[in-house]
C-alpha cells in the first residue's frame, strides 16, 4: 500500500467535493471522484502521454482493488480514462466495505507524488483546481 500524505488526501477531499457539486448525476461522491481523475488525466496526458497516465492509473485501481473489493466496479481504459460498471453502493457510510471515493485520487496523487514530488503535485493541483483551498501555506511558498 502506498503512503499518501496528509496534504494529498486533503486536497484530494477537497477536489472531489468541488467536482461532486458541480455534478449532475446520482452518486455524487463517486462522480466526484471520477471527474476528479478525468480533469487529471486532460491535464497530465499532454506531459506524460495517455500510456504513462494509463499506467500510472492502472497501478492506482490494481493497489485499490487489492484492499476494497468495491472498486472492482470501476475500469480502466488503456488511456487511464474511468468508468464505472454499477454504482456499488447509495450514500452508505459507516459500513464494512463501504467506499471512501476521495480514496481513488488521493491514491493517484500519491503515486504521482512518489515520481515527481509532493511539491510539484500540490502545484498541478493548484492549477487544475485554483478555487480549492488546501495547499498549505507553507508549500505554497516552496512552490514559488
Amino acid at each position: 500500500m502506498i503512503r499518501v500524505s496528509a496534504q494529498i488526501q486533503e486536497v484530494a477531499r477537497r477536489a472531489v467535493e468541488y467536482e461532486a457539486g458541480l455534478g449532475e448525476r446520482g452518486g455524487a461522491r463517486i462522480g466526484g471522484a471520477l471527474l476528479v481523475c478525468d480533469k487529471l488525466r486532460r491535464h497530465l496526458t499532454p506531459l506524460i502521454g495517455a500510456l504513462g497516465y494509463g499506467a500510472l492509473m492502472a497501478r492506482t485501481l490494481g493497489s485499490l482493488k487489492r484492499e476494497n473489493g468495491w472498486a472492482e466496479e470501476i475500469v480502466s481504459g488503456v488511456n487511464g480514462a474511468l468508468e464505472m460498471v454499477q454504482l456499488p453502493w447509495s450514500g452508505r457510510s459507516g459500513e464494512e466495505g463501504s467506499p471512501d471515493p476521495e480514496e481513488l485520487p488521493a491514491r493517484l496523487l500519491g503515486f504521482l507524488a512518489t515520481l515527481i514530488g509532493e511539491v510539484i503535485v500540490l502545484k498541478l493541483v493548484h492549477e487544475v483546481w485554483p478555487e480549492v483551498h488546501g495547499v498549505p501555506s507553507d508549500k505554497r511558498e516552496a512552490m514559488r
